[in-house]
């Protein structure tokens, strides 16, 4: 190695030399392969406990998984039974074909002790292809006169309606499915079950081939939210009672009143705000409701932002004066005015207590990359630096219930930022910078289209699809060639600029985080043909939410503005592989030396690099060696891969300090959509020279996600450090 001790994401070189015992070099064949060192001692403690059938240095890992000690399926085949068998062939040719751990046959196993699982397992495709068209036929409820069925008329008659006979309906042995129907709190169910290769039901090999889930309350639910966005989107109001809402569904021929659950209950109906969303509960008692009277459950929510057009419309206001002027209010009268110019009345808007907003002016500073793409016929560019960045913040916040300013039940209905300062690794103090203001945590892209002379290109169609949704997002190149396109969700875009008598040009994976807006710069071609170029964007972690440390102050005029003190920009450490580097076919030079280049991950451990060698003559050698990767000061984050929805954990996070000096920093965890924070996501943490300290987060998981992000940073002036990990929910 050319250091002992590497920072993560450094470059590892290494000169691996192969001789013989002679002493000298020969070509050779390389095996390499670099694990970190901790999986290595996690699998040797499973197998002191009993779970030995994966060892690691076996030497089955270096093998492919249909071999054991070298011998293939392949090598079995071409065994001359007519003479003795080598010692230990026949438990080879055991492991091999019966997948006994080591190397997996790919045979049907169908014989065993677990004959029923088996058997699903084998045939499991072949029943879910065979109940597709009528698992669409059964929850299709945009057909005509369909309804989700409750008993085998009903479930026949739907089939039929969708030209399915249900006799046809069976599974791979020939026979009709049972079908059985549910209820719970929520959901109306049918199981589908296979009697399975020997016909009859109640044996170890009957199948559940499918369940079906359908909210039995969706199509009163869907009438009341259809009525309470109508009414929002007429007149401005949003339903805040029962009698309203009986009055709305009554228009739809709808009498709640005269509703009932499914076990010949009345529903109960709860109206509350919750943030800036006003929320309509629709609740049962379910089955013991003439017992247990205090036990309900929802049963759908309908929702409406009731602060929308009024955050539009500020929103709006202050694009105008950032266009016109170049300012951004920081405080109560230039607020005001920007507002009254756009023709909004701020201070005769009221929160749903009818107490009146106000305004909450800040500057903070946060961590993260400016994003630059230009593109030009022959070429394309892709900046990104890390920075720390200044933005100016005013956030619209409700008094609450209590309707007193500054108190705990205060909540954010809008905010708004624009950057105003940036400062990178290489600059001494901030620079100055000019953009326009943001809504919320969303991001914009801007940019100027240009065509091969440098002259502007005004009215060019620039259009931004999300990746993850397919959502489009237009605007058009002005006079000047300028265009944005602004307050859209963070993600990675596939942008396309267009213009007559131009190419279409097309950019992808175009980076758009939080609060940032990402510069594309296009130069067009002229002619007909499409022109398309891949971003290497991938590996940027998109920032979903944005981030602060703070210290209050007073401004004048008594407005109070948040003086954010400037912060150490962290590397963001996202990448954590168990096994970093793998290549079965090094060849070295006639002299057996060869170099090897890789880029360490993101972990604080020890890898482990172990070389296999193999010279022309075929003789063998192993060889072993250890690379650090280590930083003075870093976070420990580790949470659980998999959560279920409502689960609430108190996740701490380790702040270790191997410096000199004790560290007093902030550990923040940023929020994200899928769960919620139960206290603030920002602690002040003091850690001695030498030692750790342990900062808790408490959140709650509130929605399902198949890869929900969750970012933990702690930084002060001088250092910090930040991990970005994955969930399952």
């Amino acid at each position: 190695m050319d250091r002992a001790t590497y920072k993560p994401g450094d470059e590892v070189s290494a000169a691996l030399n192969v001789s013989l015992p002679s002493g000298s070099g020969s070509a050779s064949a390389l095996g390499v392969v670099v694990v970190d060192k901790a999986v290595e001692e996690r699998i040797r403690t499973d197998e002191e406990f009993g779970n030995g059938h994966y060892g690691f240095w076996d030497w089955s890992w270096w093998y492919p998984a249909d071999s054991v000690g070298g011998v293939r399926l392949k090598d079995l085949e071409e065994i001359d039974l007519s003479k003795p068998l080598p010692d230990g062939m026949d438990l080879i040719a055991e492991m091999l074909l019966l997948g006994n751990g080591y190397g997996w046959a790919d045979l049907p196993e169908i014989e065993g002790n677990q004959y029923g699982s088996e058997t699903e397992s084998l045939f499991r495709n072949n029943i879910k292809n065979g109940l597709e068209l009528a698992r669409k036929a059964l929850l299709n409820d945009c057909a005509t006169d369909w309804k989700f069925a409750t008993n085998l008329d009903e479930l026949k008659f739907v089939l039929r309606k969708a030209g399915i006979k249900p006799e046809d309906v069976v599974d791979p042995w020939g026979a009709q499915y049972r079908y059985r129907f549910g209820l719970d709190e929520r959901n109306r169910t049918i199981t589908i079950a296979s009697a399975g290769p020997d016909k009859g039901f109640g044996t170890p090999d009957d199948i559940e081939a499918l369940m079906l889930t359908w909210p039995y309350f969706k199509p009163i639910g869907s009438k009341i939210d259809r009525a309470v966005k109508e009414i929002y989107a007429s007149s401005g109001t949003y339903i805040r009672d029962f009698n309203a809402l009986q009055a709305a569904m009554l228009a739809q021929g709808t009498d709640l009143k005269q509703l009932r659950d499914p076990w010949g209950n009345p529903y109960r109906f709860e109206f509350h705000p919750n943030g800036s969303v006003y929320e309509i509960v629709v609740s049962s008692a379910g089955a013991h409701a003439s017992r247990e009277l205090n036990q309900t459950f929802s049963v759908w929510t309908s929702s409406i932002d009731y602060f929308e057009q009024a955050r539009g419309k500020i929103d709006a206001a202050l694009f105008q004066l950032s266009q016109t002027s170049g300012g951004f209010p920081q405080d109560d009268e230039t607020f005001d005015s920007a507002m009254s110019k756009k023709g909004v009345n701020f201070r005769n808007l009221v929160d749903p207590w009818g107490h009146p907003y106000y305004a909450k002016c800040s500057v903070e500073s946060e961590y993260g990359d400016t994003t630059q793409i230009t593109y030009r016929p022959d070429t394309a560019v892709q900046t990104g630096t890390p920075v720390t960045r200044k933005l100016a913040w005013i956030r619209i916040m409700s008094p609450g219930p209590d309707g007193k300013q500054g108190t705990q039940d205060d909540f954010s209905v809008a905010s708004f930022s624009r950057d105003i300062a940036e400062q990178s690794g290489k600059q001494l103090i901030a620079q100055s910078v000019t953009s326009d203001p943001l809504s919320g945590n969303s991001g914009a892209i801007n940019g100027v289209v240009t065509d091969q002379t440098g002259a502007a290109i005004a009215n060019a169609t620039v259009v931004a699809t999300l990746r993850e949704t397919n959502l489009k997002f237009t605007a058009k190149s002005d006079q000047s060639g300028s265009y944005i396109i602004r307050n859209i969700p963070p993600g990675i875009y596939d942008v396309n600029i267009s213009a007559p008598g131009f190419r279409l040009t097309q950019i992808r994976t175009v980076p758009v985080h939080s609060t940032s807006i990402t510069a594309v710069n296009v130069v067009l071609n002229v002619g007909a043909a499409t022109e398309t170029v891949e971003v290497a964007a991938e590996a940027v972690g998109v920032e979903t939410t944005s981030a602060s440390v703070s210290l209050a102050n007073k401004a004048a005029g008594g407005t109070k503005v948040q003086v954010h003190e400037e912060t150490f920009t962290p590397r963001l450490r996202d990448y954590f592989p168990e096994t970093l580097y793998w290549s079965p076919s090094v060849i070295t030079d006639p002299n057996g030396r060869t170099h090897l280049k890789f880029k360490l991950a993101d972990n604080i451990t020890t890898w482990k690099m172990t070389v296999l060698a193999s010279t022309k003559s075929g003789e063998i050698g192993v060889a072993d060696s250890e690379i650090q990767a280590f930083q003075p000061f870093f976070l420990e984050h580790d949470p659980p891969k998999v959560l279920t929805i409502g689960d609430l954990i108190d996740l701490p996070v380790v702040v270790r300090n191997y410096t000199a000096q004790a560290q007093q920093l902030n550990v923040e965890m940023k929020p994200a959509a899928w769960f919620d924070l139960e206290h603030p996501g920002k602690q002040s943490v003091l850690v001695s020279a030498g030692e750790s300290a342990t900062a808790v987060f408490p959140f709650r998981a509130t929605a399902m996600v198949k890869s929900g992000k969750q970012q933990v940073y702690a930084a002060n002036r001088s250092l910090g450090d930040a991990t970005f990990t994955t969930y399952s929910a």
